[in-house]
């Protein structure tokens, strides 16, 4: 019996061998495929915060170190980084916190210049009636003393009854939609005055930022992204007399980027490349800000008014001068200098835009009207593009400084033939391994 069980013995230790080898080799190709990751490119996450690798660096870095001898490695690179879904994913990935930071910031700062006009206008509103009669101001208003007792008796009622969840009810009047990966969400009260309340609006900001596949976030996280990442023709926002400069959320000036890169966000809002695209946007603010001249004149009664005067005493200076011969109906001298007035006015605020001044939204309105600048036009235009006409000019946008060849996924093929020891045979083994970097819709590398 002892040859029979030494050859048992044997073949146990073989065959526990070879598994133990490959199982080594599924962990030397799963080692692989996470190291290979890591050699994602520094200089293109640095300039436009995306992970992504290239072939010759996952080459030049790999390594067989872990695998046994008797089996082979190959390392490849897939799915391009071009691809107009992986590229949303990856962008989506990078700016769903980043986007929500930098409006809310935005919205704040604009917050704070209101806030700091306001209480002096409404201290200038009320001033005069601090040492004021109250009979001279309101002759008719006389005081009831006849219920004095019951109206003190109510007033506490109220207070104790109604007045309290009267003040709560008015901090719950601002639900925010809540939603989830699922398409489905749900809906939180949002109380300003408590701190869990302000990281559930947080929290349902940047999941609505990050999950969803679909709609109108897609168009704002790409818009932001191109504001920050890529160069334009206006670096700086002059604001309440101090200069701002555009940085990239990582901190780096606008203004230092290399000449190459000075149209790009103009490149990706209209398409065309190179100063042609810084000319398109030219007329696209002229345009637009003559349109709004020409509407803020045609909605104000008192603007259309003083055109109408000056449209008469034209007319009739005409007439006059022409002895009656010659007669211009004042309307159309009316039309006549609005419209010349409102391309004049459009021009100007084009030429305040480039300059990094800040201009009124409606011309009409009083000096503390909400203002905006270059950037928001520029955002406005980005808006109303088609996705997949972003993506493909971001696409172009990284290609012109980077190269074509990026990828966000690898795979890892480990493989051995099949053989014969003396008594023993050995199949052939074959596994592949593949890691990518994270999309919006996975938790976790496959």
């Amino acid at each position: 019996m002892l040859p029979a069980i030494t050859l048992l013995m044997i073949s146990l230790l073989v065959g526990s061998s070879w598994t133990r080898e490959d199982l080594d080799a599924i962990r030397a190709a799963k080692q692989s495929a996470d190291s290979a990751l890591a050699a994602f490119d520094r200089g293109l996450y640095r300039d436009f915060g995306l992970f992504a690798l290239t072939d010759q660096e996952v080459n030049r870095t790999s390594s067989e170190y872990l695998l046994p001898d008797t089996f082979c490695q190959k390392i490849t690179v897939k799915e391009s980084l071009y691809d107009n879904d992986l590229l949303m994913g990856a962008i989506a990935r990078h700016m769903s916190v980043r986007a929500t930071a930098g409006l809310v910031d935005e919205a704040i700062s604009r917050i704070r210049v209101i806030r700091d006009i306001l209480p002096d206008k409404m201290a200038d509103s009320v001033s005069s009636l601090v040492a004021a009669d109250p009979d001279t101001i309101s002759p008719d208003l006389e005081e009831d003393e006849s219920n004095e007792e019951w109206f003190s008796e109510y007033s506490k009622y109220i207070d104790q009854e109604y007045r309290e969840d009267y003040h709560d009810s008015l901090l719950a009047l601002s639900p925010v939609y809540v939603p989830d990966a699922s398409g489905s969400g749900t809906v939180e009260d949002f109380d300003p005055y408590k701190v869990s309340s302000l990281e559930k609006l947080a929290q349902g900001l940047d999941t609505m930022m990050f999950t969803l596949p679909e709609g109108f976030t897609d168009q704002i996280l790409l818009s932001e992204y191109t504001l920050s990442y890529f160069g334009s023709q206006v670096n700086s926002l002059k604001q309440n007399g101090s200069t701002k400069q555009y940085r990239t959320p990582d901190g780096r000036l606008h203004s230092q980027f290399a000449e190459s890169r000075q149209y790009e966000q103009e490149m990706i809002a209209t398409g065309s490349t190179g100063e042609k695209a810084a000319r398109n946007v030219k007329y696209f603010l002229t345009g637009f800000r003559i349109l709004v001249n020409l509407l803020s004149t045609i909605l104000s009664s008192d603007e259309l008014a003083l055109y109408d005067a000056k449209a008469a005493a034209i007319s009739a200076s005409v007439a006059v001068i022409s002895l009656g011969f010659i007669t211009i109906p004042p309307e159309a001298i009316s039309a006549v200098l609005i419209i010349s007035d409102s391309i004049a006015g459009g021009i100007k605020d084009k030429n305040k835009l480039l300059d990094g001044e800040e201009i009124k939204l409606w011309p009409s309105a009083g000096a503390e009207a909400f203002k905006v600048n270059y950037r928001d036009h520029l955002r406005l235009l980005i808006l109303f593009q088609p996705k997949e006409k972003l993506l493909e000019r971001i696409s172009a946008a990284i290609k012109q400084n980077y190269g074509d060849e990026y990828f966000t996924a690898v795979s890892c093929e480990v493989t051995r033939p099949a053989y014969v020891v003396g008594k023993f045979s050995r199949r052939d083994f074959a596994i592949t391994i593949e890691r990518r970097y994270f999309s919006r819709k996975e938790k976790e590398t496959q």
